[in-house]
């Protein structure tokens, strides 16, 4: 979902961006299993609500084409560090990212 509009300073330079917010639809993923009970579902829900990860913030310039200039994640299980992922330049045919621990 659309989070708002900034101007975001990295490595390859300062970008007018919009920053979009994803996440997991904890109802919707639920939804789909096919379980016996109701009981099934509560350790569902359990199971899920442990697992679920922040959300990812993605920034993406407002200008097309439209490039993802900064990400916020979190790139493996649960207890990984966060990190952001920056282009270190935008000009190459696969640019070199800059990567940092934590917000």
């Amino acid at each position: 979902m659309l989070d708002g509009r900034e101007t975001a300073e990295v490595a390859a330079g300062t970008f007018d961006t919009f920053r979009v917010r994803m996440n997991v639809d904890e109802r919707r993923t639920i939804g789909k299993l096919a379980l016996p009970t109701s009981q099934g579902y509560d350790v569902a829900r359990n199971v899920v609500a442990q697992m679920r990860p922040p959300d990812t913030r993605m920034w993406l310039t407002t200008s097309a084409p439209h490039v993802v200039v900064r990400t916020f994640t979190v790139p493996g299980p649960p207890g990984t560090s966060p990190c952001t992922i920056e282009p270190a330049t935008l000009d190459a045919q696969i640019p070199r990212l800059a990567t940092s621990l934590g917000e």
